[in-house]
């Protein structure tokens, strides 16, 4: 159960550094007239960061949701296999959400 946590976990601090980056970008003109959400590279760099949190969200919410079943024909193993691609891939995917966002705001 705790790998699928972690991936809970993960999922939690891109979602964080993806609303502050998203935030700044409405915001900030960097010496232009408009916000810099309105540039393509930052669009594209935003959706890229959205939907790897939204894939790390749905492997999380799958591997709860097999964690918690009650059927008997998906064995231990199963369970245990899911819980530990979600740990594995959605860490993988924070390290590369957060830095994306990171260098959205210029940090």
């Amino acid at each position: 159960m705790s790998a699928a946590i972690v991936g809970a976990m993960c999922v939690g601090v891109m979602r964080h550094a993806f609303e502050a980056a998203f935030d700044f970008c409405k915001t900030d003109c960097r010496s232009g007239r408009v916000p810099i959400i309105q540039r393509p590279s930052v669009s594209d760099h935003l959706i890229d960061a959205k939907m790897k949190i939204e894939a790390a969200r749905a492997l999380t919410w799958k591997a709860m949701s097999v964690l918690e079943s009650k059927e008997e024909s998906v064995s231990w193993e199963h369970r245990l296999e899911i819980a530990l691609e979600a740990k594995i891939w959605c860490s993988e995917q924070a390290i590369g959400v957060v830095e994306a966002c990171m260098g959205i705001v210029g940090m």
